[in-house]
């Protein structure tokens, strides 16, 4: 059933509970919120120390299905009760069905994964625990975020223990809604993030053949989170947007990082401050940057987030090798905690997202004690349309029927293998008739004619900001 109406443009809101809320960035809450002047200057890289005091241990399930390339992990995410949960779905690519696995063995949402193939192993990481829950007609949100991991062993299909963890100043330096990817060097990259009481100014390496995460001794030119991290041609890696306080405050600048001298160097601004878009590298190199949110009225710990249709394009070779932004055609719908899925013919689909203006509300509660505030939708609408951007015709074009489910924090990947090859598989996300609900609904998109939405096999659990990796 799709969602089309416009909320109440009054809704009931938690501010009461959030204005008794104290922002203590320079606290120490839960390790990240201390001040960040004390990080050790580690070599670029330099393991971090492996800790033995890490989250519960997994659970054990004798019989466990086996992954095949071109299989999707799911874990983690917000689950039915509005808490982040820790159960993991196998999507089998050859039967078009979703399998059991084991749990991850801690709860969390909007954490990261990262695939090391050599290795066999899929990296699990940060995020949060707590919740994301609907109260009237706005979310709430009590979190801490993580600075821990798992290892999910894809020969055996079982996750274990990792011992090492983002550490800093010999104490958690956790986060959530950040990006992560894999460097041309094979180490994985998580720049920056939102903690408890802060929002990072550090990146880590993460080294699969020694477990091990590596605290980067430059810091990233501007601490962010909901922001993108795009892995360029040359091996470098644009880090754009984002918000910049835990109130909201959204920007336009963006860095580059370069993976062989460890250096974080600003580029261009980015036309639009924006937060929670999407960044998808295409054929020619250059990267459309879409949609998200861009804040107003902001305080330390609150401002007003209005939903973009607008994108634009970063070419790394403009402007002497410094790289630009251009401006691109407008997307046809406003998008904010979209999806971006390159297609195997050089497009881009774009699917969901939330189309209107929202309250945004964090704060730190106190030492050890994680971050507070709310989501409170004040106008707009969950989206279930869906374009595709032709970079080769620069246009964005509605896809010939929307998705069947309106959804947004949902996640979309591009089938390699079976007899859904070439096709997107769209997996939860929150949506349902109370906004923000999880969804257990899924479906595919198929992109030829025109394009077409057909359901998909049925979440166990359902799930938002959760993650999905494409076994290879």
């Amino acid at each position: 059933m799709r969602q089309r109406d416009l909320l109440n443009p009054v809704l009931a809101s938690i501010a009461a509970m959030v204005a008794a809320l104290v922002l203590n960035v320079g606290a120490a809450s839960a390790g990240c919120g201390s001040d960040v002047t004390g990080l050790e200057a580690l070599p670029l890289e330099a393991p971090a120390v492996a800790s033995d005091a890490v989250d519960a241990a997994p659970e054990v399930i004798p019989s466990v299905s086996v992954p095949q390339p071109g299989d999707v992990l799911i874990t983690g995410g917000i689950g039915k009760a509005g808490l982040a949960i820790g159960s993991t779905q196998l999507y089998s690519a050859s039967t078009g069905t979703f399998v059991n696995t084991p749990a991850m063995g801690a709860a969390r949402a909007a954490h990261q994964a990262l695939i090391f193939p050599a290795q066999h192993e899929v990296l699990i990481v940060g995020g949060f625990k707590g919740k994301a829950k609907i109260k009237g007609s706005s979310m709430a949100l009590k979190i801490t975020t993580l600075a821990t991991g798992r290892i999910y062993h894809t020969d055996k299909g079982t996750f274990g223990l990792l011992k090492s963890k983002m550490l800093s100043a010999k104490s958690d330096d956790d986060r959530a809604f950040f990006p992560a990817l894999t460097l041309q060097s094979g180490l994985g990259f998580l720049p920056s993030g939102l903690c408890n009481g802060d929002i990072r100014p550090t990146a880590f390496d993460f080294d699969s053949g020694l477990s091990t995460f590596q605290l980067l001794s430059n810091r990233v030119v501007t601490a962010r989170a909901f922001h993108t991290a795009t892995l360029l041609g040359n091996g470098k890696v644009l880090i754009a947007g984002g918000i910049t306080t835990l109130g909201g405050n959204t920007t336009n600048t963006a860095e580059i990082f370069d993976p062989s001298i460890g250096s974080f160097t600003a580029t261009g601004n980015m036309i639009d401050s924006r937060a929670g878009h999407t960044a998808t590298l295409l054929p020619s190199g250059k990267v459309l940057i879409a949609g998200g949110v861009t804040s107003s009225a902001s305080t330390v710990s609150s401002s007003t987030f209005t939903s973009l249709n607008t994108a634009e394009i970063f070419d790394p070779t403009a402007n002497a090798g410094v790289g630009a932004f251009s401006a691109a055609p407008n997307m046809t719908a406003f998008r904010w905690q979209h999806t971006a899925t390159a297609l195997g013919d050089g497009t881009v689909l774009i699917a969901g997202g939330f189309n209107g203006v929202a309250t945004w509300t964090l704060a730190a509660v106190g030492k050890d004690s994680g971050d507070a505030g709310s989501w409170t939708p004040t106008a707009g609408s969950i989206e279930d349309t869906a374009e595709i951007y032709d970079p080769v015709a620069n246009t964005f074009t509605p896809t010939t029927v929307p998705m069947n489910v309106a959804r947004f924090a949902h996640s979309a990947t591009l089938l390699t293998t079976g007899p859904s090859a070439g096709d997107v598989l769209i997996v939860g996300g929150f949506g349902g008739v109370n906004l923000g609900t999880p969804l257990n609904s899924t479906e595919l998109f198929t992109p030829a004619s025109g394009g077409s939405f057909t359901a998909g096999p049925t979440l166990k659990a359902p799930r938002a900001w959760h993650t999905a990796t494409l076994i290879q």
